[in-house]
């Protein structure tokens, strides 16, 4: 093991941007499995709040896959087939990020979800979540999204990305079972053109 331990918190607050977060680890493992590659392995949770408002709280989080890293090229970075999950949404990521004259995400893709409204509401603030206290569903969403062509995270333009939205059939009604919609469902495809924003497009079934 090149890493391993627990229970260590990091807080931040800003005052003139009132925000107030905190991240909890409770588990932390990095382990060498190779030259320049590591296997990571981080849990716990974290707090965040805005204005006095918590937001979220106890958050629970995780993180497992692997990471490539060399202390020649410090700022230079890769994440293959990394696992996380907040809540109960998981998500799956590919990234490499390298650094020569400026900072260039090379390549990233990313698979989240299902996503479910249930879980969401699960950790709204109750100002917010009484919101939809009158509403029933099962609904979830799926998002993939990838990286199109290399982009520079310093610069002014806008990524290049391919992106997914899936919403598979479900359903809505009132709390009261006054109105219900059975069946419910999205598929969305956009293409964003960071050099040429007017060129990109949105397709919605």
């Amino acid at each position: 093991y090149f890493l391993r331990g627990g229970l260590y918190m990091e807080g931040y607050f800003n005052a003139s941007d009132t925000i107030d977060a905190c991240l909890r680890l409770s588990s932390a493992t990095l382990r060498n499995t190779d030259d320049n590659d590591y296997h990571l392995q981080l849990s716990g949770d974290a707090d965040y709040g805005m204005g006095g408002l918590k937001i979220v709280e106890r958050l629970p989080m995780c993180l497992n896959g692997g990471l490539s890293w060399c202390s020649d090229h410090f700022a230079d970075i890769a994440l293959r087939d990394m696992k996380a999950e907040v809540l109960d949404i998981p998500a799956l990521i590919n990234m490499s990020l390298i650094s020569e004259n400026t900072f260039m995400l090379q390549d990233f893709n990313m698979a989240l979800g299902p996503v479910k409204l249930t879980s969401i509401l699960e950790i709204l603030p109750e100002a917010y979540g009484n919101i939809f206290a009158g509403i029933k569903s099962d609904i979830s969403a799926n998002i993939t999204a990838t990286l199109t062509e290399p982009y520079d995270i310093t610069g002014t333009d806008l990524p290049s990305i391919d992106a997914k939205l899936s919403v598979p059939a479900a359903y809505i009604a009132a709390a009261n079972g006054r109105a219900r919609l059975n069946k419910v469902a999205l598929d969305a495809d956009m293409s964003l053109k960071g050099k040429t924003p007017d060129k990109s497009t949105i397709t919605l079934q």
